[in-house]
């Protein structure tokens, strides 16, 4: 999945990632087995306690999504 094909959302009470996994093989590819799920996907994450969501921080790198949420400080005034 490229980044441009990944949607981030911040709600409230969770996170929710939505996109898509296009198949990029050639037409003329054979596969033995494929455990590889292509099209659209949406994973929610609750979370358990109140984010800053100002401060809310994503990087997509290597395949791999970073997230960093971080928590309303409630001791600030």
């Amino acid at each position: 999945v490229s980044e441009d094909q990944i949607d981030l959302t911040v709600y409230e009470d969770a996170l929710v990632v939505e996109g898509a996994r296009h198949c990029e093989s050639p037409a003329d590819a054979r596969y033995h087995g494929a455990e590889i799920r292509y099209g659209p996907f949406r994973l929610e994450v609750s979370l358990p306690s109140a984010i800053d969501r100002d401060q809310v921080t994503a990087r997509y790198e290597g395949g791999f999504l970073c997230a960093s949420l971080p928590k309303i400080d409630r001791s600030r005034p």
